[in-house]
């Protein structure tokens, strides 16, 4: 499997441009997130190499797209009187916060001539970050590639659950990675692997797991006999941002507090692999009922940049993801 720095043919800018119409951004990843998606993009580039100062990418950007000022799209109390600003101004703000928010974890930098760069400091093939990037990119090119999908699927299933060790928690997966069995024995195997005690009988549920629509179960757990424990569950999810408030709000909590015996109701996350918006982060932080969200920055500073104590199946998940990223840009580059 190619290294991460080997999945990119070293192009110019102008064929770069063109193969990868950066005009798909405004929708590629659902309404709102036309500036993640933008930035994400420059980040591509900065892998292929395919760079140039600041103001030249800017104005290639706004020639693809036919408009040189960003507003946003969501009306409400919190960006009703936004105003339009430039176009390069508004993505800049966005790559800058993702600088200012990882520091070192944040495998980009600005040079002195204003081109976005790989940072040479940086190993590739163990950033978390790249990784999320890859899946988020593979959704959106990997032309309808299902294989390609599942993988990424999978992989966030992976890395969302290993946030959470590297915070302190246990966590266990009960998503689409695991293969066999229904709800009832998939929840077995959770309690089996956090020593909790669980009871299946407790709730009405769906014969496939999928249908309780979470992905990882994590927490941190006193296994004394007592209730109380601190229950974490987390769908997660490559879906464009229109689905996203409605899979984090159809978390059933308290369905999820019953199988576990709690008194508590368990906390909700959505994790998705791409950089939040500001005006998604309103609406999900919106829902409120012990409800939130983990995207590429939380879950990067969750992992502290790397990607390094993945158990195996996690690791040859990522094998493929990086695989599938060699293949359609090969596909999309040759």
């Amino acid at each position: 499997v190619p290294s991460t720095s080997e999945m990119v043919m070293k192009i110019s800018f102008d064929e770069f441009a063109e193969r990868f119409d950066p005009s798909l951004c405004d929708g590629n990843y659902g309404g709102r997130m036309v500036l993640s998606s933008l930035a994400d993009w420059v980040e591509w580039a900065a892998l292929a190499s395919a760079v140039l100062p600041w103001p030249t990418t800017v104005d290639a950007i706004e020639d693809a797209l036919g408009w040189d000022t960003y507003q946003s799209k969501l009306t409400g109390e919190r960006f009703s009187d936004e105003l339009p600003i430039p176009l390069g101004d508004a993505l800049r703000n966005v790559i800058e916060d993702r600088a200012r928010v990882l520091g070192w974890r944040y495998p980009f930098r600005f040079d002195d001539r204003g081109q976005l760069q790989l940072r040479a400091d940086r190993d590739v093939k163990k950033s978390a970050y790249i990784a999320l990037l890859q899946i988020s990119l593979l959704k959106s090119w990997a032309d309808f590639d299902n294989a390609a999908f599942q993988a990424c699927t999978k992989l966030l299933e992976h890395i969302a659950a290993e946030a959470f060790r590297r915070t302190g928690c246990d966590s266990a997966i009960v998503g689409t990675s695991v293969n066999g069995g229904g709800f009832e024995a998939k929840l077995e195997k959770i309690a089996e692997e956090l020593a909790v005690r669980v009871d299946s009988a407790s709730a009405a549920h769906s014969k496939a797991a999928k249908d309780e629509r979470v992905d990882v179960v994590a927490g941190r757990f006193f296994r004394d006999g007592r209730k109380g424990e601190v229950f974490i569950l987390v769908q997660a999810t490559c879906a464009k941002n229109e689905q996203w408030e409605s899979k984090l709000s159809c978390i059933p909590l308290s369905r999820w507090r019953s199988y576990f015996l709690e008194q508590f109701s368990p906390i909700g996350f959505l994790a998705v692999p791409y950089h939040v918006s500001d005006e998604d982060a309103a609406l999900l932080t919106s829902l409120g009922g012990g409800r939130s969200f983990l995207d590429r920055t939380r879950l990067v500073l969750m992992l502290n940049g790397e990607l390094e104590t993945l158990d195996v199946a996690g690791c040859d998940l990522l094998k493929q993801v990086r695989s599938f990223s060699s293949q359609h840009l090969k596909m999309l580059l040759e």
